[in-house]
């Protein structure tokens, strides 16, 4: 049963100032929003309304800009054919930087807007590129999956990965990680294992050849050897960027994984997926008193309420600047 969203909220008297500033586009896309103090509720509940319109419109525009650009929804790429030359020093020099030069905070809706409308076809790009003829397109793909927020903080990634539509991506990404990615800064090989960490925890156990994991146990074998090659610096990638923590943490997940049972290491994992969830929308509870219920919002399906109260406290403390219909 699915609840439908009111477009009111109530607020207190305040001012209003908002920038959002993104190098994303071709030309800058900058939405700037300011009020002056109102005496009337309604009044400052329009202007409220319009700025957090305004601001979510931005963010889905910026997303289908980088969707755009990275050729996901328009001019896909040809079989065998990879990132032309130009194509490939905008990524390196603008795309992949530009995603991390704001804070988390500011770039959240539009990251949330691009997981919501094209993890799919993102997707799809990772699983299909061959490696020996698209290796500039295959490492942008993964590494742009690899900066999205954490399906801890993501619901929709979060979603995309129970699915079905995630079959095969934690194979396909340990395999080219084992085998070496052409490194893209703000990403690099901690980004990535904090991915493939996300892909143990959050995908069916039963994707893997012997249902410990998702990854097969020769692919997870293969991760475990070349993790400290990666720690050590004995790589020839030599990236800019290594989250040391983010591969000592994969490492102990693949070891607790293989050192337990085929029953130990799915309640190993079902226990990993419980800790990071405590607290999270789009659990089993309403995201703002936490009851146990069976409402999702309409739009989303990523978040929980219990009733309108709550709903409408969501709505104003910021889910409509995270409510997108998802793809999936």
């Amino acid at each position: 049963m699915d609840y439908i969203f009111s477009d009111t909220l109530a607020s207190d008297d305040i001012s209003l100032s908002a920038t959002f500033d993104s190098s994303l586009d071709d030309t800058t896309t900058q939405v700037q929003l300011n009020t002056m103090p109102v005496s009337t509720n309604d009044s400052l509940t329009n202007a409220l309304d319009n700025a957090v319109r305004d601001l979510r419109d931005a963010s889905i525009l910026i997303a289908d800009n980088i969707a755009q650009r990275l050729r996901l929804t328009s001019k896909c790429l040809p079989q065998g054919v990879d990132f032309s030359a130009e194509e490939a020093r905008e990524m390196c020099d603008d795309l992949i930087p530009s995603m991390r030069l704001q804070s988390d905070q500011e770039m959240e809706p539009m990251m949330l807007a691009f997981s919501a409308r094209h993890l799919p076809a993102l997707a799809a790009c990772i699983t299909s590129c061959d490696r020996a003829t698209q290796p500039v397109a295959l490492s942008t793909y993964i590494q742009v999956l690899s900066l999205l927020p954490a399906p801890e903080s993501n619901a929709y990634l979060r979603a995309f990965l129970s699915s079905p539509a995630a079959t095969g991506l934690p194979n396909v990404i340990a395999w080219h990680f084992t085998r070496g990615l052409h490194w893209i800064a703000p990403s690099g090989p901690g980004h990535v294992c904090a991915l493939l960490t996300s892909l143990l925890f959050w995908c069916d156990a039963a994707l893997g050849d012997d249902t410990r994991a998702s990854i097969d146990a020769r692919l997870r074998s293969e991760l475990g050897a070349t993790l400290p090659l990666y720690l050590s610096g004995e790589t020839t990638d030599r990236p800019r960027e290594v989250r040391r923590l983010a591969l000592e943490r994969l490492a102990v997940v693949l070891k607790r994984i293989d050192c337990a049972s085929a029953a130990e290491a799915c309640e190993y994992l079902a226990g990993a997926r419980r800790r990071h969830g405590v607290g999270r929308p789009a659990q089993r509870e309403c995201c703002v008193c936490h009851r146990v219920t069976e409402l999702l919002c309409s739009q989303c399906k990523t978040v929980r309420f219990c009733g309108k109260e709550c709903q409408a406290v969501a709505w104003k403390d910021g889910h409509q600047l995270q409510c997108f219909t998802a793809a999936v």
